[in-house]
């Protein structure tokens, strides 16, 4: 996606994204803000699995080449898929309070983030696990 900056970038990000996730033409999408108030980019993919959506995301930076954007997101997404986890590490985080409001439950994840860690803690305090 890109708002307010050469289309070219999002053309970049998504040729090196199809190269390093071995992706067709029709599994990628340009998404081009042309009316928006700020101007950037991101690059997501999205992870369908019966368990759940697992959606990988960088943002773009100024002076950030395009093409590390999208490797960044080929990597994540790599890591994830390796893993064998049901969870992604970011996905784990706002998982945490519901279920543990709801009586608890478990997934698979990633190292945890320290939001997640956080969370954990509070979790532990408030619930007297």
């Amino acid at each position: 996606m890109v708002a307010n900056i050469r289309k070219s970038i999002a053309e970049r990000e998504l040729k090196t994204l199809a190269q390093k996730m071995n992706l067709s033409k029709t599994e990628l999408h340009l998404i081009n803000f042309e009316n928006s108030i700020g101007s950037g980019n991101v690059v997501s993919l999205e992870i369908r699995s019966e368990a759940c959506t697992e959606i990988i995301t960088e943002f773009g930076k100024k002076g950030l080449k395009s093409e590390i954007v999208a490797t960044r997101v080929a990597c994540n997404t790599q890591k994830y898929l390796d893993a064998s986890v049901v969870v992604g590490r970011y996905l784990a985080d706002p998982l945490l309070i519901p279920m543990a409001m709801s009586g608890g439950d478990k997934f698979s994840t990633l190292p945890p983030t320290k939001r997640t860690t956080t969370n954990i803690n509070i979790i532990k305090k408030n619930f007297l696990i």
